[in-house]
């Protein structure tokens, strides 16, 4: 399977397009999985072999590997469970810009002492669809189709205001083809963990959630209204990659004795007590490539006034 060529923006292509969960085989295999635990990026995933549509088993689910380049990690945090299953959506359906959506929202709460919750995440965003469109081989010939994984992104909503919005557009072209499988833990409560789905299904018709406003999405509407006056979004990336935190795992958070008593609207953590790290330890100019990485350089827009 080969990649096509995108239509412009806002066009879905004929309504009539054939579509396709077939992924292909994933160039991925047994000793990129290996590498990948070695760095500690992954906790338990799988190689697919030579399947083209997935078939996980018990407790395992699908993601592509430049999701773990923008900085998906395992265990993850309840919270991003919660927002992926009030959308009905897995993480095979998104696009490695989605993550950078879903990094930063946990970033601006756990770091400004905003509870994060689904219902405060779907009070900013919504869900974009990104059509991609592939060729397929078949016994009639190459058909080209639309692909229905690896094309969900989120997006703020319309009066959220934010930075000019900055995405990578270029991950290799070829990234939906190099999947695997990743075991997850179960729920709690023993039932099987909502990321996990037992087939690949077709997109839905629309994600649309519409909850009443809560406090919690209030606080950070307005707290992204703050950090949009001071920051860009590569600022806050490069933030937490140069602290080391992965912003969707479980477990991190920022402990009370670690809050300053610096006056301003934005709180501020004492970084070094918090999370044990030093001017020495510190590479500016790799935490700079880290963060190019993920969402490409900073364009002149970003730093127009918000």
């Amino acid at each position: 399977m080969a990649p096509k060529r995108k239509l412009p923006s806002g066009d879905d292509g004929n309504l009539g397009m054939p579509k396709t969960i077939v992924f292909g085989r994933s160039r991925h295999h047994l000793n990129d999985i290996n590498l990948l635990k070695q760095n500690k990026m992954v906790i338990a995933g799988r190689a697919p072999g030579s399947e083209v549509v997935p078939k996980s088993k018990d407790n395992e689910i699908v993601i592509f590997c430049n999701l773990l380049y923008a900085v998906l990690r395992f265990e993850l945090d309840p919270v991003i469970i919660d927002i992926l299953h009030l959308y009905d959506i897995y993480l095979h359906l998104l696009t490695p810009n989605a993550l950078v959506h879903l990094s930063v929202y946990m970033w601006i709460c756990k770091t400004t002492k905003i509870k994060p919750s689904a219902a405060g995440f779907a009070s900013a965003h919504k869900v974009h669809l990104q059509p991609k469109y592939l060729l397929e081989e078949s016994a009639n010939g190459v058909v080209e189709k639309k692909s229905h994984f690896g094309c969900l992104n989120f997006m703020y909503r319309i009066g959220v205001v934010s930075r000019v919005a900055a995405y990578c557009n270029k991950w290799p072209i070829d990234w939906h083809q190099h999947w695997l499988y990743h075991e997850v833990e179960s729920e709690e409560d023993g039932e099987v963990n909502h990321l996990v789905t037992d087939k690949i299904e077709a997109l839905h018709q629309d994600y649309k959630v519409d909850l009443p406003p809560c406090l919690e999405g209030d606080d950070f509407i307005w707290m992204l209204r703050l950090f949009a006056r001071k920051y860009s979004t590569c600022d806050i990336i490069e933030e937490y990659c140069k602290l080391g935190v992965w912003p969707v795992r479980r477990g991190w958070r920022i402990p009370d004795s670690c809050w300053t008593d610096a006056e301003g609207s934005i709180p501020c953590p004492d970084w070094s007590k918090c999370f044990k790290i030093t001017k020495e330890h510190i590479n500016p100019v790799k935490i700079e490539e880290h963060g190019h990485f993920i969402l490409s350089a900073e364009s002149p827009s970003e730093y127009e006034d918000a």
